[in-house]
């Protein structure tokens, strides 16, 4: 059985527009430059996030990451409503399950909200397992894609990963896995992406599974 790991946010997720949306929102509360835009976003946007909020006028002297963080995904659920799959993910998704593979998400979203969001997006039973993590700020992929690789024995040389940023390239080579995708319709541009990953692509239906 061939296993595809899936990241969440950007990857399944179109939720980049909300994204930018609420860093506007949240750059306004703080009386700074608040014309962001999707380009923008998708030019800068990186992983450890510490450092993109940086980047764009944060200088965390009278708050912390973590309360920016709490800030941000407490509008994240505000706007949730909003968010749709991204274009061909679906019947990639099920073209996975028709083909006997089994599909895993690995998502640094707290855990429950990953579960419930998915169960709204009607896409749950899709899925053998949803791996969100415990820590809404500080919580690592990587240690639960490790976890679950020993829990389940599952051998990294059958497995694919999908995601949409640099994080996701990086925590595919952490798990030890080499047939990496990404997929640009997320939350970091084609161009920086093609710069880290030659097998980097613009819709799903260029993903061969």
């Amino acid at each position: 059985m061939k296993t595809i790991i899936w990241d969440y946010n950007g990857t399944i997720l179109n939720d980049v527009s909300i994204a930018v949306k609420i860093e506007n929102e949240m750059l306004l509360r703080r009386g700074l430059k608040a014309d962001y835009t999707l380009d923008d976003y998708k030019s800068l946007f990186s992983v450890p996030m510490e450092d993109y909020y940086r980047q764009i006028g944060y200088t965390f002297e009278n708050e912390s990451f973590h309360d920016v963080g709490v800030e941000f995904y407490g509008l994240y659920e505000k706007y949730f409503s909003e968010c749709t799959l991204n274009e061909g993910v679906l019947d990639k998704l099920q073209e996975a399950k028709e083909k006997g593979y089994q599909n895993i998400i690995l998502s640094s979203c707290e855990h429950q909200a990953l579960v419930s969001q998915c169960h709204r997006l009607g896409i749950d039973t899709l899925f053998t397992s949803i791996m969100g993590v415990n820590d809404l700020i500080g919580g690592s992929k990587v240690e639960n894609g490790l976890r679950w690789l020993k829990d389940t024995n599952i051998d990294v040389s059958e497995c694919m990963y999908i995601g949409d940023t640099n994080a996701d390239y990086e925590t595919a080579a952490a798990l030890g896995i080499q047939n990496i995708t990404l997929v640009s319709l997320g939350h970091q541009s084609y161009e920086r992406l093609k710069k880290l990953h030659d097998h980097t692509v613009q819709t799903f239906a260029e993903v061969i599974i």
